[in-house]
């Protein structure tokens, strides 16, 4: 329709053509929906290969999760002669002690947070290879329990239409999933991987209210002079936060600063505005810069 709107004609090399406009729509409208049914055939026929991929024990694509790292094994020839290859999931000799740990120390109730400082204490690289972890990092690691429980998993993603998931839910339910279970080598147990899904649905139910920062824009670093930035209750510096210098300064309580600040700003007003309420005279206060130290 697009086309006719802009008086473009689209002539095809395989398409019938009797001159006659409804009749040729049909013919064209037929077409589409045999393709459509043709697509709909393939695609069928991809999830039973990849789910009888997962029930003989072979992946059913994709990267290796991290910690894992993928095994090929040859199969024979197809009937255009090609090798076929499947792969099985071993563990990374270096990132599996890594996200083994990890695990563990969840499973234990330990915080990402908190593991995720130790690892870059230690500097442990994160699974892109950077210096440094982020909480969303471990995401993907804490999604993938079953593949760390030692099992293979097959279609947990939900459709998207448009770029979103249908539902807005990312997975599936899961009596919709294909599992083999005990495939390859397991990180954690059963037990651990169910005290690690506890820990995420409690932290799910939380909704905590967005903290605010008073002195954003006013805070600054006594050590590399960066600015300073409210981070999980506390300020801290950028540039250390990003790893853009190699900044030393330490966090500091936002709870405690902020009642400092407020409590040197009242007694400044008193001493030198003398007015009863420090409000009134806050819109004739200059531009308050403190260091951070």
């Amino acid at each position: 329709m697009f086309f006719k709107r802009n008086s473009i004609e689209i002539e095809f090399f395989k398409l019938p053509r009797t001159g006659e406009e409804s009749l040729d729509n049909l013919i064209e409208g037929i077409l589409e929906t045999f393709d459509q049914l043709l697509f709909d055939f393939s695609r069928a026929g991809s999830i039973r290969g990849q789910k009888q991929n997962i029930r003989s024990g072979y992946r059913a694509g994709g990267r290796a999760p991290y910690g894992y790292q993928l095994k090929k094994h040859k199969l024979g020839m197809n009937v255009d002669s090609h090798e076929i290859k499947k792969s099985i999931l071993e563990f990374h000799p270096v990132h599996f002690p890594i996200v083994k740990e990890f695990l563990e120390r969840r499973a234990m109730g330990e915080s990402r947070n908190s593991i995720l400082r130790d690892f870059q204490n230690r500097n442990i690289e994160s699974p892109s290879g950077k210096p440094f972890w982020q909480a969303s990092t471990c995401n993907s690691i804490e999604n993938n329990l079953l593949i760390y429980c030692g099992h293979l998993v097959y279609n947990r993603h939900n459709k998207t239409i448009d770029g979103k998931y249908v539902g807005d839910e990312k997975f599936r339910p899961e009596d919709e999933w294909e599992i083999n279970s005990n495939i390859h080598p397991a990180a954690i147990t059963e037990e651990q991987a169910q005290a690690i899904k506890k820990q995420l649905k409690r932290n799910k139910k939380k909704k905590p209210q967005p903290r605010k920062y008073l002195l954003t824009g006013m805070l600054q670093c006594g050590i590399c002079n960066g600015p300073m930035v409210g981070d999980s209750g506390f300020y801290t510096c950028i540039n250390k936060k990003k790893h853009i210098t190699d900044c030393t300064n330490n966090k500091i309580s936002s709870d405690y600063i902020d009642k400092k600040a407020i409590s040197f700003v009242k007694e400044t007003f008193r001493r030198h505005w003398k007015v009863k309420s420090p409000l009134l005279a806050l819109f004739n206060m200059p531009n308050l810069n403190l260091i951070a130290r």
